[in-house]
């Protein structure tokens, strides 16, 4: 038996010099470049690099914490090895800058790779080539004049949400709670449904519930390092995503003829016939003779998207409003100060400056989405350094926001940064709440609006408190977005009228 053991363990040693051995000859310049950037000191195993790291520390699907963990044992910038593609994990505001904003940048990471299953044909995934045209197209449904459109709805439904907190109170999941908030003003604006007898076409509630539930299962899959998406997704412990990404094809196909029956003619829009609802966008013929194949994937992504990033920030921000009081009444204040007793109006929203820097302090400091990962085409010089072609780069926002070096005092939870006098102190590349450059979030008015008009509501209508004391004891895990590891703690009480 020992003797079994023995060359068990002689074998694996073999293969593990010889898979390094490998990289070293056909990958010499990832190598070296790691070498050189905080990068090979862990073994590399066989076809899975030293994803190891983050089931041997704990961390599993927690990106974010696995490379919390290399910080604070090793130090950042540092490398990382996805079997044999090389990340390099960067931390600087300049790097960063010149990442996402570099043509030959454009392309999503390698490790992104695993989530096409849901969106490989998507705005988010596309070669860069197919990308420009569509991006292109689909911001049509994000101009000005769609987005003031918006605001009716956006205010009606944070109505609906004062009085759900009233009468029922939030559950105790707050990102659940809020992200169904998030997803019924995406459904009813984005997808153009404006009135409840919409609702009786298309299961709204089941269709927000499957997104969150493809989002859970999915979760499970990027959990297992050693079984590639491809396998996974055909095997028994795929069946329950198989299942859910089936489910919302049928809603979605619903929703597409539903559509299709009451499609409004290009000239009832006023102005440009391009602009309109970003469903009308997809649907159109144009559209819809050349992506037909992609329309399951784009509706997929947005819906998600818009979900998971505007209901978890939600969530914080009224956290760490319960967190510090002073703020919140500075909020109520130039709440009450622009719009009264009145309902919020859509002039208003411009002149909610310090809440509109909440907010912006809000994703500085807890931004759901904290990494961003891009893939080199060609060499690529970002100052100090040469990225080389073939490598990818994940920009880590979450550290270059609470960096000391570009943010003063950077865990101290302070909105007055984002004010407009203040404005001009903040270093470019050092704010990446939304991405940065050409493939930045192109729904990120739609979200600041949503946001805005939420929190202007809920604090004019309540008191809100919560028992956490620092934003130091926040236990985070991100696997797409981020969120804590428990419940967070926020209470509602209807403010004195009197």
């Amino acid at each position: 038996m020992l003797l079994f053991v023995f060359k068990v363990l002689c074998w694996f040693v073999f293969l593990v010099a010889a898979y390094n051995l490998g990289l070293i000859v056909f990958r010499y310049r990832h190598v070296k470049f790691a070498w050189n950037t905080n990068g090979y000191w862990a073994p590399l195993l066989p076809f899975i690099g030293n994803t190891y790291l983050a089931v041997l520390t704990g961390r599993r699907v927690n990106m974010l914490t696995t490379l919390l963990w290399a910080e604070r044992y090793f130090g950042l910038p540092c490398s990382f090895w996805f079997s044999y593609k090389y990340h390099y994990m960067c931390n600087n505001a300049e790097e960063a800058k010149i990442v996402l904003n570099h043509p030959k940048c454009l392309n999503k990471a390698q490790l992104y790779g695993d989530v096409q299953y849901l969106f490989r044909n998507s705005l988010l995934l596309i070669d860069a080539e197919k990308w420009k045209p569509r991006r292109r197209y689909l911001r049509n449904g994000f101009k000005s004049n769609i987005l003031k459109s918006f605001f009716p709805t956006f205010y009606q439904q944070s109505c609906y949400l004062v009085e759900e907190i009233k009468n029922v109170g939030p559950e105790q999941d707050l990102y659940k709670f809020f992200n169904k908030y998030a997803f019924m003003n995406f459904f009813l604006t984005s997808f153009g449904y404006q009135g409840e007898e919409d609702l009786d076409l298309v299961n709204i509630k089941k269709f927000g519930a499957l997104i969150d539930s493809i989002q859970d299962e999915f979760v499970k899959l990027l959990a297992n390092p050693l079984i590639p998406a491809f396998i996974w997704i055909r095997i028994p412990p795929g069946a329950q995503l198989r299942a859910h990404r089936a489910e919302i094809g049928k809603v979605i196909k619903l929703i597409i003829q539903d559509k299709k029956k009451r499609k409004l003619q290009v000239s009832e829009y006023v102005g440009n016939p391009n602009e309109r609802p970003l469903v009308d966008l997809l649907l159109s013929d144009a559209y819809e003779k050349e992506y037909e194949d992609e329309l399951y994937e784009e509706f997929t992504l947005f819906a998600g998207a818009a979900t998971d990033t505007t209901g978890h920030t939600l969530a914080f921000c009224f956290t760490l409003l319960g967190m510090f009081p002073d703020i919140q009444r500075k909020v109520y204040e130039e709440v009450m100060e622009v719009v009264g007793d009145h309902t919020i109006q859509e002039a208003n929203i411009q002149n909610l400056r310090y809440t509109e820097a909440v907010v912006s302090e809000v994703l500085r400091i807890l931004p759901t989405i904290p990494l961003y990962g891009r893939y080199c085409e060609e060499d690529i010089d970002i100052g100090t350094k040469v990225v080389p072609k073939g490598a990818n780069v994940f920009i880590s926002a979450f550290h270059i926001q609470r960096n000391p070096d570009y943010w003063e005092d950077p865990l101290k939870f302070d909105p007055t940064r984002f004010l407009p006098e203040n404005m001009s102190k903040i270093i470019p590349g050092s704010y990446l709440p939304f991405s940065a450059g050409p493939r930045n979030c192109i729904g990120q008015g739609m979200a600041t609006i949503l946001m805005k008009i939420t929190v202007a509501n809920i604090v004019k209508n309540f008191e809100i408190t919560s028992k956490h004391k620092s934003i130091k004891e926040f236990k985070l895990e991100s696997c797409i977005s981020m969120k804590t590891l428990n419940h967070l703690d926020c209470h509602f009480t209807p403010r004195d009228k009197a």
